[in-house]
């Protein structure tokens, strides 16, 4: 008797456990007093804030996935970023984008799913989808036909995060331009700014956070300046 079999993907249905992935807080302060300084137009000349991230990935190019155990996913856009609030034992990671919903998610043959969104498994160190995880059940499924090199890690900013810059913006005659930014959440765009000018035919110190930063020289492309304190 002979047997032959066409293998077009390998699926193996698995039961594991998740644990929580502790958001990490990251601070930071470059107003840091010595040396002198240079920045270019458009560079911040100091920087502080908070950071609260959780591991993630970005699509480096728009691709429609395979289906996974019957389910399709739509259209992953270059840019779309997947956040990773859980991980299996053996360190991958669970992630989900909040685009992907029970009404977009659908079975391969049309139907809207039933049940919750499954999240995407990411090797934690590749960054490759390897299948998905069912969070209601606790079962997941890896699948050997998925494509890889699709995505490249990031760290996912969150709401209560914060930052605020001084981007130094130029000088026309002997005025010198500084932008305060402030920014929340995801960081992509300031949630207020304010343009400062300031004579140059003086000394000129600017306050910043307390701090005092002198400045030395600057002409229409960079500036120099020392952190006093």
């Amino acid at each position: 008797m002979k047997w032959c079999v066409t293998v077009l993907a390998i699926i193996v249905f698995v039961a594991g456990c998740s644990n929580a992935v502790m958001p990490m807080v990251k601070k930071f302060d470059s107003l840091q007093a010595g040396d002198v300084q240079t920045r270019m137009v458009g560079e911040p000349m100091a920087e502080r804030g908070t950071l609260t991230v959780l591991p993630g990935f970005v699509a480096k190019t728009s691709y429609h996935l395979p289906a996974i155990d019957g389910v399709l996913f739509p259209l992953v856009r270059q840019g779309t970023t997947f956040v990773c609030r859980q991980r299996l034992d053996n360190g991958d990671l669970l992630c989900q984008n909040p685009a992907f919903t029970e009404k977009s998610v659908r079975t391969v043959d049309g139907r809207p799913i039933r049940f919750p969104v499954p999240l995407l498994i990411f090797d934690h160190q590749e960054g490759d989808i390897l299948g998905i995880y069912y969070g209601n059940t606790g079962h997941y499924r890896l699948q050997d036909d998925l494509p890889t090199g699709l995505f490249s890690k990031r760290e996912i900013t969150l709401k209560d995060s914060f930052k605020e810059e001084l981007v130094y913006a130029g000088k026309e005659h002997d005025t010198i331009n500084i932008t305060f930014k402030e920014f929340s959440g995801n960081l992509e765009s300031p949630l207020s700014t304010k343009s400062m000018q300031y004579d140059l035919t003086g000394n000129v110190t600017i306050t910043f956070n307390n701090k005092l930063i002198e400045v030395l020289d600057a002409d229409e492309n960079s500036i120099k300046f020392r952190i006093k304190n």
